[in-house]
C-alpha cells in the first residue's frame, strides 16, 4: 500500500509538473509572440515612415535622378559658350533638342525653360542651370516643397526656399516683379523681401539697374560709395570673420556673400523683428522685439530655420547696405539712406509709412542690431538705422556703436535668409 502510495503521490507530481512546464511554455510564446510584434514593429517604422529607410532612400534616389538631369542639362548648356566665354541662348537650345531630345523649349527672353526626365529648369541668360519655374506657375501661393528658382515677369529670377510661398496682394503692392520687391512668406506668416544683386531688368523694354553686393557709405545726396571689404571703416566699424570681443558676428559671411552673388539676391525680413510671447517673428501688426542685446539677438534670428538648404542670421552690414541701394535705385525715394522720421513713441511693426520696395521701418521705429564689430573693445556691437525719436544723426544709414550688455526700449534687430552653397 505503501508503495502504491508512493506511486500515485509522484504521479501527481508529475501531472503538476507537466502542467507548469505548458503554463511557462505558454507564457514564453505569448511573450515571444508579443516581442516578435514589437520588433516587427520597430523594423516596420524604420523601413517606412518620413525618417523610414525605404522613404529615404527614395528621397535620395530622387535627387540623384534630379541632379543628373541637371547635370546633362548643363553639360549641353555648357557647349553653347564660344571661344571668348560668351553664351549663345539659340546653340544652347539647339544642344539640348538635339543631344538630349528635349522638345517644347519655350523662352522668356534670353531665358530658356526646359523640362528634362519630369524636372523643370530654368536656363538663365548667363548659361547658369536652375530648377525652376515662370512667376505665373507659382502664383497660387503654394508652399514650395524645396528651394526653386523663379522667372519673374521682367525676365529676373529669384529663388524660393523651401516652406514659403510667393504673396501677391494689396499688401505689397502687388509685387510680381523683383524691383517692385518680391513677398515671400512662410506658414507662420513670417515675411521676408527679396533683395536683388547683379543687373536686373525694371520693365519690359530693357531698362537695367545694377545693385552691386557691398558694405557702403552714403553722402548727404544719398550717393553711395563702396567701402573697402579688407579694412575698417572711417569710423573703425567692418564685418569680421572672427570677434574675441564677446559680441556675434555673422554666422559665415563668406558663404553669404557667395549665396548672394551666385542666387542673384538674399533675403531681408520685411518687418523688425516681432515678439510673441517670446518667439521671433517677422510680420505686421506685432510688439517689437526689444530690450535685448546684440548677442541674443542673433541667436533668435538663427534659430528661425534650422535644419534647412537656407540659413537664417542676424542682418549683416552687406545685407543692411545692399538693402539701401536697392531702394534707391528701384523705388522714388533716390536719397533713403538719409531718411530719418521723429515720432513720440515707438510703433507695432508695420504701423508706420516707412516702406519701400515693401521693406518696412529701415529708417525709423527702432534702431535694430547688425553683426558688423566696432574695433573698441568696449563698445564691439553696431546697430544701424534710425529710431522712433528724433535725432541728427539717426537715420537709415546710421551705423554706430554700443557695449554688450546693452538693451532697451529703442533697439530691435531683422533677421535675413540666404541660401546655403
Amino acid at each position: 500500500m505503501k508503495k502504491e502510495l508512493y506511486l500515485d503521490s509522484d504521479t501527481e507530481n508529475v501531472d503538476i509538473l507537466k502542467k507548469e512546464q505548458r503554463g511557462i511554455t505558454l507564457i514564453a510564446l505569448v511573450i515571444t509572440i508579443i516581442v516578435l510584434l514589437i520588433l516587427a514593429g520597430v523594423t516596420i517604422a524604420m523601413l517606412t515612415g518620413e525618417n523610414g529607410i525605404l522613404t529615404q532612400a527614395n528621397i535620395a534616389k530622387e535627387q540623384i535622378d534630379e541632379k543628373s538631369a541637371e547635370e546633362a542639362v548643363q553639360i549641353e548648356t555648357a557647349g553653347a559658350f564660344d571661344d571668348n566665354g560668351k553664351y549663345n541662348k539659340d546653340k544652347a537650345k539647339e544642344n539640348l533638342e538635339k543631344n538630349l531630345g528635349i522638345m517644347g523649349i519655350t523662352n522668356n527672353g534670353d531665358i530658356l525653360r526646359v523640362t528634362y526626365k519630369g524636372y523643370d529648369f530654368i536656363v538663365d541668360s548667363n548659361g547658369k542651370v536652375f530648377e525652376g519655374k515662370f512667376f505665373a506657375e507659382v502664383e497660387n501661393n503654394s508652399y514650395a516643397n524645396k528651394n526653386i528658382t523663379i522667372v519673374d515677369d521682367y525676365n529676373n529670377t529669384f529663388m524660393l526656399p523651401e516652406g514659403f510661398k510667393v504673396i501677391v496682394d494689396g499688401t505689397t503692392n502687388n509685387a510680381n516683379t523683383v524691383n517692385k520687391g518680391i513677398v515671400i512668406e512662410d506658414n507662420k506668416g513670417n515675411q521676408f523681401v527679396w533683395v536683388p544683386v547683379g543687373t536686373i531688368n525694371t520693365d519690359t523694354s530693357g531698362t537695367t539697374e545694377t545693385i552691386e553686393l557691398g558694405r557702403y557709405s552714403f553722402d548727404s545726396n544719398g550717393i553711395a560709395s563702396k567701402l573697402k571689404n579688407d579694412s575698417y571703416t572711417e569710423n573703425t566699424k567692418m564685418e569680421i570673420g572672427k570677434s574675441s570681443y564677446g559680441n556675434a558676428i555673422a554666422k559665415d559671411i563668406e558663404n553669404f556673400i557667395k549665396s548672394a552673388n551666385a542666387n542673384y539676391g538674399y533675403y531681408i525680413g520685411r518687418y523688425e523683428a516681432g515678439n510673441n510671447n517670446s518667439e521671433l517673428v517677422c510680420k505686421s501688426e506685432q510688439l517689437v522685439y526689444n530690450n535685448v542685446t546684440q548677442s541674443k539677438a542673433a541667436e533668435l534670428a538663427r534659430g528661425m530655420y534650422l535644419g534647412k538648404t537656407y540659413e537664417s542670421d542676424l542682418i549683416n552690414s552687406y545685407a543692411w547696405d545692399t538693402a539701401i541701394v536697392f531702394i534707391q535705385k528701384c523705388s522714388e525715394n533716390k536719397n533713403y539712406s538719409k531718411q530719418g522720421k521723429s515720432g513720440n513713441s515707438i510703433r507695432k511693426t508695420g504701423e508706420s509709412n516707412d516702406i519701400e520696395c515693401n521693406i518696412i521701418d529701415m529708417s525709423l521705429n527702432a534702431y535694430e542690431w547688425s553683426t558688423e564689430t566696432h574695433s573698441n573693445s568696449d563698445t564691439p556691437c553696431v546697430y544701424r538705422g534710425g529710431y522712433y525719436f528724433y535725432h541728427p544723426s539717426g537715420n537709415t544709414s546710421t551705423r554706430d556703436a554700443i557695449e554688450l550688455t546693452f538693451s532697451y526700449s529703442t533697439i530691435s534687430f531683422r533677421p535675413i535668409l540666404y541660401e546655403n552653397v
